[in-house]
């Protein structure tokens, strides 16, 4: 993902390369989730629609980087989820 981010998006992350693929693979986390229903991963999704996963992936990784990077995505509680989940069931 780091080629693709790199040659493809053309992004603009100016970090390390460890921490570019720290942040892509948290994002890749993130579009496997909203991907789910498909029963598809990043790393599954077929070729007709792989540039198009890719690019969310980037586009999820420059979002981040400008709005405060990889230390501005923070652990949430069991106990915070449990708490939604609960409000919700109202």
């Amino acid at each position: 993902m780091i080629n693709f981010y790199k040659n493809t998006w053309h992004g603009s992350f100016d970090g390390t390369d460890e921490e570019l693929s720290l942040l892509l693979s948290r994002c890749t986390d993130i579009v496997n989730n909203a991907i789910a229903f498909s029963g598809y991963t990043v790393d599954t999704v077929p070729d007709i629609f792989k540039a198009r996963v890719s690019k969310a992936v980037c586009a999820h990784a420059d979002y981040i980087d400008n709005n405060g990077g990889i230390d501005s995505l923070t652990a949430v509680s069991y106990t915070h989820l449990r708490a939604h989940e609960t409000s919700q069931d109202l």
